[in-house]
């Protein structure tokens, strides 16, 4: 299924630089080292063009250009070709690392042929994510995140040299420091209304920023986090694939009889937004019932504390990107209303029934032929809420 595809450019990013590995089905056509700028990314078109010797046969849907994902050194190229309508794939370089075998060259060249060579293997259309850029706001917002991000890291590390007494010595240079640390803490919350103003203003963000907010445990920094680096939930289909991402999800090693270890969480995680939702669950633990409630319950079990932090997590991510897709507020009595508006349902479809069969996926084959005389099934009752089947036999 990839034949819409015939030409693959290995992008190898540096700062200053960036090479280019042109690669088709004949082979390498050719290899080529451009400037990290707007001049270069033209060059660089009208070198794919010029190599792949197509001539008027020529597509810009046939290329696909891969390259690591580098932030800051990626980014200008990437949003240059999206704007080109050229398909842009940014992969982690360590898939590409273990994906590609064992390579003993290791320069900007060859790295840009080993990234050619992946992506004319692994890629496939329906599994593969193009590169999309992300909106204004989302760009704003993430920046004010990152900068606060430094001011918070100055402001502490002022704020523990303070305490530390390093400066008692010298008054002037103690005065200084306080003064600073002071001037910190308020750009903070600056930047933290400037954060608050963006995402309650912006259309695309407006509504899942109520959303998250709406849950007990979760403020407007870490509803910016997962806002960021979910891009606005767009990255993520599943709740499970985002778990991985934080490096929720345990995994375990067995082989044979001599490997067999424990599910464990993997260190291949963003330490960003688990630091994040580690503040989220420890407040939500304190002022959230539900949540408080089911920590109790695996206290009570006996589970030990990094355990149970890590099962909080994970039930505050399903219910997070539940709470997204639905486009619902936090309700703490939901379930106590979803029993209650099941048990309703069921009383009134009851009344027309003359026998109830308990609900199969495939009723079809417990009843004889010409026996059943109609089905009441109501689609968003008896499928999504997995009712009881009614059905009516004839007398």
């Amino acid at each position: 299924m990839r034949k819409d595809v015939t030409i693959y450019v290995g992008i190898d990013f540096s700062k200053e630089k960036f090479n280019a590995c042109l690669l088709m089905e004949a082979g390498i056509m050719g290899e080529s080292e451009f400037p990290n700028t707007k001049a270069g990314y033209l060059k660089l078109l009208r070198w794919v063009r010029k190599t792949s010797e197509l001539g008027c046969l020529f597509d810009v849907t046939s290329v696909l250009f891969c390259g690591e994902h580098t932030g800051t050194c990626s980014i200008g190229l990437c949003e240059y070709l999206y704007s080109a309508r050229m398909k842009v794939w940014l992969e982690t370089p360590l898939k590409i690392k273990y994906g590609s075998g064992l390579n003993r060259v290791k320069d900007d060249k060859a790295d840009a042929e080993m990234i050619a060579y992946y992506a004319k293997r692994f890629y496939e259309p329906d599994s593969c994510e193009l590169f999309e850029p992300d909106s204004e706001d989302l760009k704003s917002l993430r920046s004010l995140y990152q900068f606060r991000n430094r001011v918070v890291s100055d402001r502490v590390a002022m704020g523990n040299r303070i305490l530390s007494g390093a400066f008692d010595c010298s008054p002037l240079v103690k005065a200084r420091m306080k003064k600073h640390h002071k001037a910190a803490l308020e750009d903070e919350k600056e930047i933290e209304r400037e954060m608050v103003k963006i995402m309650e203003s912006s259309p695309e963000l407006a509504s899942n920023y109520q959303i998250l907010v709406s849950f007990k445990g979760i403020g407007p920094i870490t509803a910016a986090a997962l806002i960021i680096y979910t891009s606005n939930f767009k990255k993520f289909n599943s709740p499970r694939k985002f778990a991985c991402y934080c490096g929720i999800a345990p995994f375990g090693k067995q082989s044979g009889t001599s490997i067999n270890t424990k599910p464990h969480v993997s260190r291949f995680a963003h330490i960003g937004i688990k630091a994040a939702l580690v503040q989220a669950c420890k407040s939500a633990i304190q002022h959230n019932p539900v949540i408080k409630e089911y920590a109790r319950k695996l206290y009570g079990k006996g589970k030990h504390e990094g355990v149970v932090m890590n099962n909080v997590k994970n039930k505050v991510i399903h219910i997070i990107f539940k709470m997204i897709q639905t486009q619902t507020c936090w309700n703490p009595n939901y379930q106590e209303a979803h029993m209650n508006k099941k048990e309703e349902n069921l009383k009134e479809h009851e009344k027309g029934a003359t026998k109830v069969t308990p609900f199969i996926d495939d009723y079809s084959n417990i009843l004889p032929p010409n026996q059943a005389e109609c089905a009441f099934m109501e689609e968003n009752i008896f499928f999504q809420e997995k009712s009881p089947l009614f059905i009516c036999i004839k007398t």
